[in-house]
């Protein structure tokens, strides 16, 4: 019985043929992949419109200590990772959404509570909106690489969350320890323990699926990211 011919290099003209090329081809390379810009703005902007309010709901509703969870600039980069990871390639949202709920959350204030309009310009807003970009720019990047094929960016997605919940729980800690009693917060170890808790838990939900060797490269850059961060937010509040 005479087999069949298999295509070979030299038969394909140097090229293989596109049977054996098309496994390699990874779905954060196609087009089909992106999410249409239209819906990823229009989302971005209700998506910003609802966390700036209930950011402030929380805040004035919640008993202490999550009332100053809700405060934490960890869960609005949590935001603008988990629109990043939605949005796909189209990250560069995630930016729209943190300035919009900058914006609501000082137009919910003013509507709801009747504080001053100027907190909408204010010196302060503008902080916060600088902040938004930065925090929109990296986090909603980072968000976005979860489903890379890219080894390296997987890597750092995975460990940027937790890092930035950890960062923020020894800030926490250090303010504890240096601002006089009763001149800050008395909750600061309480924020502290909820912060530490919520870092180790999504670092337990990235290293899930990962082999050993992977887990380790892993911990390494979340422990590298929370020694930058907290020098970030350390320097920042000083």
């Amino acid at each position: 019985m005479r087999l069949a011919s298999v295509p070979t290099f030299a038969s394909s003209g140097g090229r293989l043929p596109r049977r054996i090329r098309s496994p390699f081809r990874t779905a954060t390379s196609t087009s089909g992949d992106r999410r249409p810009w239209p819906m990823v703005v229009g989302t971005a902007v209700g998506a910003g419109a609802l966390l700036g309010p209930l950011d402030l709901a929380g805040q004035v509703h919640s008993p202490y200590p999550w009332a100053d969870l809700f405060n934490s600039p960890a869960v609005w980069a949590a935001a603008a990772f988990a629109f990043g990871a939605w949005s796909r390639s189209q990250h560069l949202a995630s930016i729209v959404m943190v300035l919009v709920a900058v914006e609501t959350y000082y137009f919910a204030d003013v509507v709801v509570r009747g504080a001053d309009r100027s907190n909408l310009t204010s010196p302060t807003a503008g902080f916060w909106l600088a902040l938004g970009v930065g925090a929109g720019l990296v986090f909603g990047t980072a968000g976005s690489w979860m489903r890379s094929s890219v080894v390296g960016k997987r890597r750092v997605a995975a460990a940027l969350l937790p890092a930035v919940y950890a960062s923020e729980a020894v800030l926490r800690i250090v303010r504890h320890v240096t601002v006089p009693p009763g001149a800050g917060s008395d909750d600061e170890l309480s924020d502290a323990a909820i912060l530490a808790a919520i870092a180790l838990v999504s670092l337990a939900i990235a290293l899930r699926r990962r082999d050993r060797h992977e887990r380790w490269r892993v911990v390494a850059v979340a422990t590298a990211f929370t020694a930058a961060g907290s020098l970030a937010y350390v320097m920042m509040s000083t």
